[in-house]
């Protein structure tokens, strides 16, 4: 309800977000339960210890999100459903390049790379709705760390690489030094791999 009630205030204020909006990956923790809602590609996950090892040889992830990319089947739907398009932007050949996104027919918009957002009025229109997918966790005497990161790490590590480097941090019991290295990793990627550095956001909880 929060983010919906989010996405519609949005209509009424006065800030344009016709064609601009964002992701938001929230993660409330109460006792030992966490719950987890996610709209866009932001992500989040939890790292427990199988073996309950005191060297931490055995992490295991566990997804807390779904990235809501325009692709996936129920996504691309319900998009399709609304009068929407799923469809790559085209090379100077012709051909399909980078993630699928939405499109109105015929249009260069919305052209959001993403299938769930707040804001983003327009493409609200073609499909793309606030509704957040929600999972639940149980923290056991075996979870380790959460963290939580905007797309701009996601694009180029991978949940195991993130839970590595969390491991040696999470050993050293310093969270705030294991987000400055996976924002200094991940701005590496970006500057090798692309023209631009996307938005870099981590947060790291340790148990």
């Amino acid at each position: 309800q929060a983010f919906i009630s989010t996405d519609n205030r949005l209509h009424s204020v006065n800030f344009d977000s016709k064609e601009s909006g964002t992701t938001c990956c929230l993660v409330i923790h109460i006792g030992n339960h966490l719950i987890c809602a996610n709209v866009g590609d932001s992500r989040a996950i939890a790292v427990y210890d199988e073996q309950n090892d005191l060297s931490l040889n055995f992490l295991r992830v566990v997804p807390l999100s779904i990235d809501y990319k325009p692709d996936l089947p129920e996504e691309n739907q319900r998009i399709i459903m609304a009068g929407g398009l799923v469809e790559q932007l085209k090379d100077s050949s012709g051909f399909g390049a980078g993630p699928y996104r939405v499109f109105a027919p015929g249009k260069d918009y919305p052209g959001l790379a993403m299938s769930r957002s707040i804001g983003d009025l327009i493409g609200k229109n073609y499909g793309i709705i606030a509704e957040p997918g929600i999972r639940e966790y149980n923290i056991s005497n075996n979870t380790r760390f959460i963290i939580l990161c905007s797309d701009g790490v996601w694009e180029f590590l991978t949940n195991e690489t993130v839970k590595d480097i969390g491991r040696q941090f999470y050993l050293a019991s310093n969270a705030t030094e294991l987000c400055q290295e996976l924002v200094s990793r991940s701005v590496i990627e970006w500057e090798t791999q692309d023209s631009s550095v996307d938005d870099i956001t981590v947060i790291a909880i340790f148990f």
